[in-house]
């Protein structure tokens, strides 16, 4: 699973599809753990002048 994420992080554009059969692991586990890494923090907010600002 550490290896997929690190294949889809490497990628320009995440091919999902193309790690889950290059690694045989589970679409939605990767999915979701990768999505659980690449978040973005919550101290990061909207604030609705086009601008992601740290409050």
């Amino acid at each position: 699973m550490e290896a997929a994420i690190e294949d889809l992080k490497s990628q320009e554009v995440p091919n999902f599809s193309e790690t889950i059969k290059r690694h045989g692991v589970y679409r939605i586990t990767l999915i979701r753990r990768f999505r659980d890494r690449t978040w973005i923090p919550p101290t990061l907010i909207y604030k609705g002048e086009g601008d992601l600002q740290d409050t």
